[in-house]
């Protein structure tokens, strides 16, 4: 399944308000996070062809 960087950027932002009323949601955020990063350095790649 293929994600696109606005969803995730939307899912980041509702699971950051989530952290801060309960730590529990954290490894989430950081996962996406990640996915983000990840995503962010593919488009870098892409860009530098």
């Amino acid at each position: 399944m293929k994600v696109d960087s606005k969803s995730l950027q939307s899912a980041y932002t509702k699971v950051a308000a989530l952290v801060r009323h309960d730590q529990v949601y954290l490894p989430i955020f950081e996962r996406i996070g990640h996915e983000i990063a990840i995503l962010e350095t593919e488009d870098d790649a892409i860009d530098h062809r």
